[in-house]
């Protein structure tokens, strides 16, 4: 294979237009320059020593494996290493030809005496914080600082000492960076102006600090696959017709919907954008939206997962179940199941609130099945699931308090 270099393919790739406006980004002057002259100019920057770290330093361990395989030879890319290659292309150090994914001669020559010890350690924290922060962003909007610290700490607790973290924060360019630092917290720069009424909202909410591969789940594919869940719905998605690749699109929208903490209604009014559910065979959609709702909000509120003694005094009271809890957000949503009865029995659900405590467990189930419980944390002035339209505490309440 003829050696090709960066400035080469910068010329392939980019317009005269867009090389003017690169040009101009890093101050180079333009004059009356070709673009041949222009793309030299800028491949002479992509290759400064600062440049190629800050671009680099980012990559997880997969895009850096694919990254060093194209020094070799051209690349032909599956379907499992399509989200890698994006990322190596975004970087302008890797460029797709017929041929499959290549890496400029000059940029290998370049990388190999970059690619030092130091560095690849550096690589392996700053890439796994930047999932962290992905993971914030897609979820949390807004974290405490030392949150964000177990997360990243979960992974490399060894190594993460306070000048390491800070290290690796700095090496993540602003641009890539989904998130901002202010003080002791993390703010999602999409929730920087409603980060305030977020936490007041919150109140005294304990994060969960997932595994690190359900952190870089969450980066990599906007949601969560080793969430049965999630993968129950995103096959529901394409059964009704809908493309993998669009119905990865809607899942995504729907998961951030719904770790963000938007009411379930209104996720599945977001829903109805994607696709007609009123034809009868999109009639499970509500229940199959309120599963996935419910399991994404169980793995992200920790706290309200059930403790172990918690669950054995649900044994001791004799509520049985199939051994899969699914939690809601709040008794309001405990109502509103409830509203939908008549849709629920006409698919085959016997539905009726069976305990009445600091939480409600509303049961769902099939003739011949096990019941599956949906528990939702409850409140005082909350509306009593019952129906009633009064609030909990002067009706099914009245007991406890």
């Amino acid at each position: 294979m003829t050696a090709i270099t960066l400035a080469q393919c910068l010329l392939n790739d980019y317009t005269e237009e867009e090389l003017r406006h690169w040009s101009r980004f890093y101050g180079i002057r333009i004059g009356s320059s070709k673009p041949a002259t222009l793309a030299s100019r800028i491949a002479e920057k992509l290759l400064d020593k600062k440049e190629m770290t800050q671009r680099l330093i980012i990559l997880r361990d997969e895009e850096t494996v694919l990254f060093e395989q194209c020094m070799e030879e051209s690349q032909p890319v599956s379907d499992e290493q399509k989200k890698a290659a994006e990322r190596l292309i975004a970087t302008d150090y890797a460029y797709m030809t017929p041929a499959g994914l290549i890496v400029p001669s000059d940029v290998t020559a370049a990388y190999r005496k970059l690619s030092t010890t130091v560095f690849r350690k550096t690589r392996i924290l700053t890439s796994y914080l930047l999932d962290c922060l992905l993971f914030v962003e897609r979820v949390y909007l807004v974290i405490p600082l030392h949150e964000l610290k177990g997360c990243f700490t979960g992974r490399y607790s060894i190594l993460c000492r306070e000048e390491v973290f800070n290290k690796c924060w700095d090496m993540i360019h602003p641009d890539d960076n989904p998130c901002i630092r202010t003080g002791d917290m993390i703010i999602s720069r999409a929730a920087s102006d409603v980060a305030g009424e977020i936490l007041e909202e919150r109140g005294n909410h304990i994060y969960a600090h997932p595994e690190p591969r359900e952190i870089k789940d969450w980066a990599v594919n906007g949601y969560p696959t080793v969430n049965s869940e999630c993968m129950y719905f995103l096959a529901w998605l394409m059964d009704s017709g809908l493309e993998r690749s669009y119905a990865e699109e809607v899942l995504q929208d729907l998961t951030e919907m719904i770790a963000h903490g938007t009411e379930v209604e209104e996720v599945l009014e977001a829903l109805k954008t994607y696709m007609d559910i009123t034809e009868p065979r999109f009639v499970p959609a509500e229940i199959r939206l309120k599963a996935l709702y419910s399991s994404i909000r169980s793995a992200l509120l920790s706290g309200a997962a059930p403790a172990d003694d918690e669950a054995e005094m649900m044994r001791a009271e004799g509520v049985q179940g199939n051994g899969e809890l699914l939690y809601a957000k709040t008794i309001l949503e405990a109502a509103k199941l409830i509203e939908k009865r008549p849709v629920l029995e006409r698919l085959g659900y016997v539905v009726r609130v069976e305990r009445y405590a600091e939480t409600v467990l509303v049961a769902f189930q099939r003739p011949g099945q096990k019941k599956t419980y949906v528990k939702i944390l409850i409140f005082p002035n909350d509306p009593c699931p019952c129906g009633s339209g009064s609030p909990y505490r002067e009706c099914h309440g009245r007991k406890r308090s």
